[in-house]
């Protein structure tokens, strides 16, 4: 047994020691360490080392498990990102959502490098461990569904005359061949199997109906909540979402005498207010030529 004790790097025998209060010791490789950590047995340091090792790879198991769920997360984001590219075409503004208490719910940006900025300033303010808010991108038409559940329900409509008129037609024939055959079994089974087809069809058509009522209300319902955030968010915009602003004359503030104030009229030249006002033009018109 080593006089000094163990290295804990290597597990060597202690060939120097020190003699000052919290020296250190050397092995025979080289190694310097403190002379407190040394083991008196190879078996302690052994132990030691095993269980830092089964440390270390408990936190690598956690970090890998931490960088798999971002990407996953990254995955999601960026395939809803897809679809709704696929739906609506490109974002004409981004929001991000800002901090209860504000004055306003969300903030609307023209760029989204800019909203992302944004997003990750106010996430620094949050406590640790609360989820990233994100950045939602706006459309410009967001009533694209309920232009494509309008073309199902015309497209519906469509096949529901056709029925009608196939319906008519065999009333018709059914009024000649009960006049014709009356009295004969396979006349009869032959008629309720039609009206049993009608009747079914009848059926099928109805839940259709009901159905592209129900995605009709929700694609209206999307489309106002995105148009109120618009709304709130031109609202916090200096031309108070009517594009034009009136600047201050810098002569009344100065002057004692009488002067031609020169005070003007601009247009608001902030490009997510634009966006912004833009979007929300389009959703009145759609929602004027009938939309919902």
């Amino acid at each position: 047994m080593s006089l000094y004790g163990f290295c804990p790097k290597c597990l060597a025998p202690s060939a120097n020691r020190e003699r000052r209060p919290n020296g250190n010791d050397t092995c025979q490789n080289g190694h310097v360490y403190p002379s407190a950590s040394a083991s008196l047995t190879p078996e302690l340091v052994r132990k030691r080392m095993e269980k830092e090792n089964a440390e270390l790879r408990a936190r690598l198991a956690n970090a890998e498990q931490v960088i798999a769920d971002y990407a996953a997360t990254i995955r999601e984001y960026m395939a809803a990102e897809k679809a709704a590219k696929a739906t609506h075409g490109e974002p004409m503004a981004w929001m991000v959502f800002l901090p209860k208490g504000d004055e306003y719910d969300y903030a609307v940006f023209g760029h989204v490098e800019d909203a992302k900025q944004h997003a990750e300033l106010l996430d620094a303010d949050e406590d640790e461990g609360t989820e990233p808010r994100g950045v939602i991108p706006l459309y410009a038409d967001p009533s694209g569904a309920i232009a494509a559940a309008e073309r199902e329900r015309d497209d519906l409509r469509e096949c529901q005359s056709l029925e009608l008129a196939e319906t008519r037609r065999l009333f018709d024939l059914i009024g000649l061949q009960t006049a014709e055959d009356f009295g004969t079994l396979k006349a009869t089974e032959a008629i309720a199997e039609r009206f049993n087809a009608m009747r079914r069809t009848r059926d099928a058509i109805a839940a259709k109906n009901a159905e592209i009522r129900e995605k009709l209300v929700e694609a209206e319902k999307a489309r106002d909540e995105q148009a109120e955030a618009l709304r709130q968010a031109v609202a916090s915009c200096k031309c108070l979402g009517t594009g034009e602003w009136q600047t201050s004359c810098t002569l009344c503030g100065d002057s004692t005498f009488d002067h031609h104030c020169n005070d003007e009229i601009v247009k608001c030249d902030r490009a997510w207010c634009i966006a912004a006002r833009k979007a929300l033009a389009a959703a009145a018109a759609v929602k004027e030529a009938g939309g919902g």
